[in-house]
C-alpha cells in the first residue's frame, strides 16, 4: 500500500488519482478539517468512473506534527509520497510555515526509516535552488542565502534537509522541483488561481520570465522515478521557459478575456507589495502580491528539465496545451456554478 500526504491538493490529488489508475491502494493522510471535494473534483476532469476510483481511497486524519499520530499510519505502507505543505505569504504565519514544513518531513522520514519504507517520494520546489539570471538553473544550483527568497522556499530547503539526512541514513528517496504549476481544480487558491485571475481580466503585464509546468506531468515524473528506482538524486520539473506576459496573454485568449496591456514598473510594484504586507499585518489577510513574487516578476529565471530527460527520458506536455486544456476545464466549471 501506498501512503500519500497532501492528497487534497493540487499535485497530491492529482497523484492519487494516477496511482489509483496504475492499480495500487492509496491510504491519504488529512487534517480532520481537510475538505476531500476538491480530490473529487480533479477526478472528475479525467474519468468518469471518478466516484468509483475515490471511494477507493483510504482516507485516515492524522496531526503530522505528533510523532506518535505518524507512526501508526505507515503500517502495511510499502511507499510514501510527501505532497503535503503549508503555503502561505502573511507575515502572521512566518514562524509557523518554518517550523510545521521541515517538522513534519522530519516525522515522515524518521517514520519511514524506523519502518524500513522502501520508497520515499518528496515533493519540493525551484523555491529551493539560486536562480540565474544569465543562463538555465540546473540541479547542482544549490540554494544560497537571498533576501529575495521566500519564506516558503526556506521552509522546503529545511524539508529538503530531512530528506538527504534520511538518504545518508539509508532511506531511498527522490525530490522533484517543480516550477510554476499549472493545473485544474481548486481555482480560488494554489497556482490555480492564475486562470481565475486572467478570466477576470489581466490589464498590467511585468517583464519576467518563469519556468511552467503541467500538474499531470509532475504526478507522472515523481511516479516514474520512484517506478525506475532514481533515488538519492533531484530532478527539476519544467516544460518551458515563458515570459509571463506570454503566459498570461495565452490565458486571456483561451478564455476569451482581454489581453494584458499596461506594463508594470519595478518601482509602482514595490509600493504595492508594502501596501499590500501592511494590510496583512493588520488584517491577518494573505496578501495577494509580495515581495517574492514581485522579484520574481521581473526576474528572468529559467530551468533545465535535462537531467529528468537524460535519466528516464521523460517527455513534457507544451506550456500551451496545458493552458488550453485548464482553461476549458475552468470555463466548464463556471457554466455549472
Amino acid at each position: 500500500m501506498i501512503l500519500v500526504t497532501g492528497a487534497t491538493g493540487l499535485v497530491g490529488s492529482h497523484l492519487v488519482y494516477q496511482l489509483l489508475k496504475k492499480g495500487n491502494k492509496i491510504k491519504a493522510v488529512k487534517r480532520t478539517s481537510s475538505d476531500t471535494s476538491n480530490t473529487l473534483k480533479v477526478f472528475s476532469y479525467y474519468d468518469s468512473n471518478a466516484q468509483e476510483l475515490f471511494n477507493s481511497i483510504e482516507w485516515i486524519d492524522v496531526d503530522l506534527m505528533d510523532v506518535e499520530e505518524v507512526e501508526t499510519v505507515f503500517e502495511n505502507i510499502t511507499e510514501v509520497y510527501h505532497c503535503a505543505a503549508m503555503v502561505s505569504f502573511a507575515p502572521k504565519d512566518k514562524k509557523k510555515i518554518l517550523k510545521f514544513n521541515a517538522e513534519i518531513t522530519a516525522n515522515l522520514v524518521n517514520a519511514a526509516l524506523l519502518k524500513d519504507i522502501k520508497k520515499f517520494g518528496m515533493l519540493s520546489s525551484v523555491a529551493v535552488l539560486d536562480k540565474s539570471s544569465d543562463r538555465e538553473t540546473t540541479e547542482n544550483d544549490y540554494w544560497k542565502a537571498d533576501p529575495n527568497v521566500s519564506v516558503y522556499g526556506i521552509s522546503k530547503y529545511r524539508s529538503e534537509m530531512e530528506v538527504w539526512r534520511g538518504v545518508e541514513e539509508g532511506l531511498n528517496a527522490v525530490i522533484v522541483n517543480p516550477s510554476l504549476i499549472l493545473g485544474p481544480g481548486n481555482w480560488g487558491s494554489s497556482s490555480s488561481v492564475l486562470f481565475k485571475t486572467a478570466h477576470k481580466g489581466m490589464p498590467f503585464y511585468s517583464t519576467g520570465t518563469n519556468g511552467f509546468v503541467d500538474v499531470r506531468d509532475v504526478a507522472k515524473a515523481i511516479i516514474e522515478l520512484m517506478d525506475k528506482n532514481s533515488f538519492g538524486k533531484r530532478f527539476i520539473l519544467n516544460s518551458e521557459n515563458w515570459p509571463l506576459r506570454k503566459s498570461f496573454a495565452e490565458m486571456a485568449k483561451n478564455l476569451e478575456s482581454k489581453q494584458p496591456h499596461i506594463a508594470l514598473s519595478k518601482k509602482l510594484s514595490a509600493i504595492y507589495w508594502r501596501l499590500e504586507w501592511v494590510k496583512s499585518f493588520i488584517f491577518g489577510w494573505q496578501p495577494t502580491v509580495t515581495k517574492e513574487t514581485v522579484h520574481t516578476a521581473f526576474s528572468n529565471t529559467r530551468f533545465s528539465n535535462q537531467k529528468i530527460k537524460d535519466t528516464i527520458g521523460f517527455e513534457f506536455i507544451p506550456v500551451e496545451k496545458s493552458i488550453e486544456e485548464f482553461s476549458q476545464f475552468y470555463l466548464n466549471d463556471l457554466k455549472k456554478s
